[in-house]
């Protein structure tokens, strides 16, 4: 919320996201009960140009829905790979949670929305997810079913360049 009030642009910078992603999970551990946590990350994955602090943020946010979107036992997957013909890499966070009806998808992302009960969720998670892939240059699509999860996928432009 700081950089959007401040209008502070990111610091981008070539980024490997193994070592955010492995991080991300570390942290979400203790939280964990009984989902399992899993990572795939693709080999030669490009570096990408983003803002390592936003974009914690942004894996933090959508793992913590994750979490919240499943009852008790279930998995969280969080994979990179790069994007066969394109300049992105895409960073997918997949939950076994409880999905999303169709109709609630095109709200996710605004300010306040959320699906959570009263009391559980002030609805800016996603958004400031969304503000911050957009200000890193890059965007983000749902996939959701009710009862099959949720898959977030990232798009980040690749670093092209000196290191």
């Amino acid at each position: 919320m700081l950089t959007f009030g401040r209008r502070r642009p990111p610091e981008r910078k070539p980024l490997e996201l193994a070592p955010l992603v492995h991080e991300t999970l570390k942290l979400l551990e203790p939280t964990a009960g009984g989902i399992t946590l899993r990572e795939i990350v693709a080999p030669r994955v490009p570096r990408v140009l983003g803002d390592a602090g936003q974009l914690h943020q942004v894996l933090t946010n959508l793992c913590l829905n994750a979490r919240d979107a499943i009852d008790g036992v279930g998995t969280i997957t969080i994979e990179t790979e790069s994007v066969t013909n394109s300049e992105s890499v895409r960073l997918s966070v997949k939950d076994t949670g409880k999905g999303v009806a169709e109709e609630l998808k095109e709200r996710l992302f605004e300010p306040f929305f959320t699906t959570k009960p009263v009391g559980r969720g002030t609805g800016l998670g996603l958004a400031t997810v969304w503000g911050i892939v957009h200000q890193n240059g890059g965007s983000i699509k749902v996939q959701s079913a009710p009862g099959q999860g949720s898959t977030f996928s990232v798009y980040l432009p690749k670093h092209v360049g000196k290191p």
